[in-house]
């Protein structure tokens, strides 16, 4: 009865305001602002069966998977791209999230993440799996020195972001969040204040078998790259120049572009090959 009552003043409000012409404003749940990265603990060694977690949210089961960026082309990690693409064929997600900017991809066609979510989209693509883009952070004079770290604003914006997306997920469908190790730690208490509840997998390492014994890049993984190249020659500091007034930071902004144009052609090269692993020619063609 009192919910009801509750239902209808919140009813008659908004139906005032929107007479009266005022502003209602939709502010977001506060999941994130009172968690300090700095307080997580992390854990001193990882293997990658510790960066897979299962959650169960509203009626819904999220699997979060902590990433490695550029360590995934070396076999000594442990962790290739492989793994990754047999934690998706094991899970069978309806939604794949992953640690790319969706507002960079609508303005340049680009995936402005690292290396692994270029294969994971593209990947998706190929089963028909519905990708997300989660990821959030500034193109400014801070930014460049900080490309390769995150902090709590950033961290509270990804799982505003993670929040919005799960507004498209019905109940009993799965979700695979895809994000960089430290986001998988990050995210973990921002989850649990969101009333997300932790499933403990028994055995993890199964998730890891692989489905398939030869490993082959999906068929759009050569123009998806192809896009990144291209981004790195012109979109990347066509965007730094809009919002980077330090000389400085600019200077930066410019190595970079040239270095992701390098990283993205040897990446371009190892998908057409059809290689997991760098080999010594590619770590030259980077320097």
């Amino acid at each position: 009865m009192m919910k009801k009552l509750l239902a209808g003043v919140m009813s008659l409000f908004l139906s005032l305001a929107f007479m009266a012409g005022c502003d209602v404003k939709e502010t977001k749940p506060d999941f994130g602002t009172e968690v300090i990265n700095e307080t997580v603990q992390l854990p001193e060694i990882a293997y990658k069966e510790d960066l897979l977690a299962c959650y169960s949210a509203d009626g819904r089961t999220v699997y979060t998977l902590g990433t490695r960026h550029s360590k995934h082309f070396y076999p000594q990690c442990e962790y290739s791209l492989l793994d990754i693409q047999s934690v998706i064929d094991n899970v069978s997600p309806d939604y794949v999230f992953i640690e790319c900017r969706e507002e960079i991809f609508k303005e340049y066609q680009v995936l402005d993440g690292p290396q692994e979510f270029q294969f994971i989209y593209a990947y998706c693509q190929e089963k028909g799996i519905q990708v997300e883009l989660i990821d959030w952070y500034l193109t400014d004079n801070e930014a460049v020195t900080k490309r390769n770290s995150t902090s709590d604003e950033r961290d509270n914006q990804i799982f505003y972001n993670i929040y919005d997306k799960m507004e498209k997920v019905k109940e009993n469908e799965t979700v695979l969040i895809c994000y960089g190790d430290m986001h998988f730690y990050f995210q973990q208490p921002r989850m649990e204040r969101a009333g997300w509840e932790r499933v403990e997998l028994e055995n993890p390492e199964q998730f890891f078998v692989h489905t398939e014994n030869i490993f082959q890049y999906p068929e759009g993984m050569t123009e998806v790259l192809q896009n990144c190249i291209d981004y790195f020659e012109k979109g990347f500091m066509e965007e730094a120049e809009k919002n980077v007034t330090d000389l400085n930071a600019l200077q930066l902004y410019k190595q970079l572009a040239k270095s992701g144009a390098k990283t993205y052609k040897v990446y371009k090269k190892m998908a057409e090959e059809q290689r997991l692993y760098y080999i010594e020619e590619d770590l030259l063609e980077m320097r």
